[in-house]
């Protein structure tokens, strides 16, 4: 999850686990960024301007074993992609396995 300049969230396997949601302040459905090759999740801003966006996805068989807290089967993908609207910066996530 990360949050924009405009206090938006955006949220990966919001609604569905091919789409990332951004959703306001108020809870309302804005946009969403949806993916056909696997399951989005991770979201991240970067560079210097804020407006860089970078997603994981995991393949489409890799999903229950994410689920199941295992590691994908097979590797994820890295996407990078522009936005209008800059993010604030956030703490990095770390995980365990």
């Amino acid at each position: 999850m990360i949050m924009d300049v405009e206090g938006d969230i955006w949220i990966s396997g919001f609604n569905s686990p091919e789409a990332i949601q951004r959703v306001s302040p108020y809870g309302v459905d804005l946009s969403s960024i949806t993916s056909s090759v696997g399951t989005l999740i991770q979201i991240r801003y970067g560079v210097s301007d804020m407006k860089d966006i970078y997603l994981v996805i995991s393949p489409k068989v890799g999903g229950d074993s994410l689920k199941d807290g295992k590691m994908p089967c097979c590797g994820s993908l890295l996407y990078k992609g522009r936005s209008n609207i800059a993010g604030i910066v956030g703490p990095c996530a770390f995980f365990t396995f």
